[in-house]
């Protein structure tokens, strides 16, 4: 399944939760802040996509945000 992920990088607390979680889609920056593995990223924003079954549990990691700065979406 063809998904992306993207992620309002401006809105980011850097609390980790996400790639704490799925260390497949979600990595933090020198900074704590997340970031879209493989994706393409600027200080804004960071999204990427991705081609795996992952699609519902990336989806749970995006919910468990504590600031809903994540998004997940069928393409």
């Amino acid at each position: 399944m063809k998904y992306e992920i993207q992620i309002d990088r401006t809105g980011c607390i850097a609390c980790a939760n996400c790639y704490i979680m799925d260390q497949e889609h979600f990595e933090g920056d020198d900074e704590g802040y997340s970031m879209v593995i493989g994706g393409e990223t600027n200080p804004s924003i960071s999204k990427g996509s991705f081609d795996d079954e992952d699609f519902e549990y990336v989806q749970e990691v995006a919910d468990m945000c504590p600031v809903d700065v994540i998004s997940v979406k069928k393409v």
